[in-house]
């Protein structure tokens, strides 16, 4: 059973993504944001400090979002938004404004990014987004620092586990490709192909 905690971060996650995004310098346990391509080769500086990991060995477990925190996809995702608004003849937007609008329902990020659900219904569109997103994201890679992160904390002998919107059986299929299983005691995701539509859908982890 998810401890008192644990639920309480569901409800605190949208919002700290939406801070997350918003603000790619906060200094917490959380990943640096980069402005190029997902295919660009570069070097990252450390996402979080082993200053702040050793800050954390009062708590008994961690627990990490997915797509954006350990897997560094942003440059694919606005790869891919872009794709499809180009289909439509609607203008690019930029990595800055993909972190700004992204959140949770991600339905309303969709209308914020500029596309018009009277035309065509969210689920044809989440589901295009998802195919591209499918056949790339093997070319993202880990944020950097994020495996000297994971060595540390389980290190201290505390537990870690996945909270995240993605779908369970591809986050599970990620983890693996990615040589993370071993870090992880639990990883929970949704049956939906959509990521959450509200709060309530990340709040049935509950009765896991």
């Amino acid at each position: 059973m998810l401890t008192e905690e644990f639920e309480k971060l569901a409800d605190k996650i949208t919002l700290f993504q939406k801070k997350a995004y918003a603000d790619p310098m906060r200094n917490s346990l959380q990943f640096k944001r980069q402005h190029e391509p997902f295919e660009s080769k570069r070097q990252h500086e450390p996402f979080v400090s082993l200053l702040s990991v050793k800050m954390i060995r009062k708590y008994k477990h961690v627990i990490w979002d997915w797509n954006g925190t350990i897997l560094d996809d942003t440059g694919l995702c606005v790869r891919i938004v872009n794709m499809l608004k180009a289909k439509r003849g609607q203008p690019a937007i930029s990595v800055e404004k993909y972190r700004a609008i992204f959140g949770f329902p991600v339905k309303d990020y969709y209308i914020a990014a500029g596309f018009d659900f009277s035309r065509e219904s969210f689920e044809e569109v989440g589901l295009e987004w998802v195919h591209e997103y499918e056949k790339e994201k093997f070319k993202c890679g880990l944020h950097s620092g994020v495996k000297e992160v994971l060595d540390a904390i389980y290190s201290y002998k505390i537990g870690q586990s996945i909270l995240s919107a993605y779908s369970r059986r591809a986050l599970g299929e990620m983890v693996g490709y990615y040589g993370l299983s071993d870090y992880f005691t639990h990883s929970y995701g949704l049956e939906s192909v959509y990521a959450p539509r509200s709060l309530s859908d990340i709040r049935f982890l509950r009765r896991n």
